[in-house]
């Protein structure tokens, strides 16, 4: 983190400092926005949870502690919490879709195609469990196509951090589905 921002943050914890906290906004709104997209797939929800992140962050931010933590980590908590009530939100409206006749003419082999598509989901759910930095490492790496370089800029670590997040995360979804 720059010092702009870092001085930023300290005057919107103790000036309430709304021009500081539009700068905040400014440098990290397109990684929040990237990361809620990647798991919410849906722009207005994305933009829409990011709003709620960054008006949270405003709220919260006098809790906010760099001894504990590097900011990023800390934001990005607070849009993984948003984006989890979110998709909870979601689950509450929605209803069983009709099912569509046309969906049954697929090419492929539909017995393969909803095998697959449900390992998918087992393993986008068993990601969601692990913890936050193995998730931001799959988002940017495997999602956004970062390389380590980009990930270490993003996550504010070195490659090497970047590089033993992103294997450990494949060890543990190999061991986990290994006998699938």
């Amino acid at each position: 983190m720059n010092d702009k921002i870092q001085h930023a943050i300290i005057r919107v914890q103790k000036n309430n400092d709304l021009t500081a906290a539009d700068e905040i906004v400014r440098a990290y709104y397109d990684e929040i926005y990237l990361y809620l997209y990647s798991h919410l797939k849906d722009k207005e929800d994305a933009k829409d949870c990011a709003q709620e992140v960054f008006l949270k962050m405003y709220l919260l931010i006098k809790q906010y502690d760099s001894k504990k933590g590097k900011f990023i980590a800390w934001l990005i908590q607070i849009a993984h919490n948003q984006m989890i009530d979110e998709i909870r939100k979601k689950k509450r409206k929605e209803t069983l879709p009709l099912l569509d006749e046309n969906q049954f003419c697929i090419e492929s082999d539909p017995i393969l195609e909803i095998y697959q598509k449900d390992k998918i989901n087992k393993i986008k759910t068993y990601i969601d469990s692990l913890p936050d930095s193995l998730q931001q490492i799959y988002t940017l790496k495997c999602i956004n196509d970062f390389t380590f370089k980009e990930c270490a800029e993003k996550l504010y670590c070195s490659e090497n951090t970047c590089k033993t997040r992103y294997y450990t995360l494949i060890k543990k979804i190999q061991e986990e589905f290994k006998d699938e």
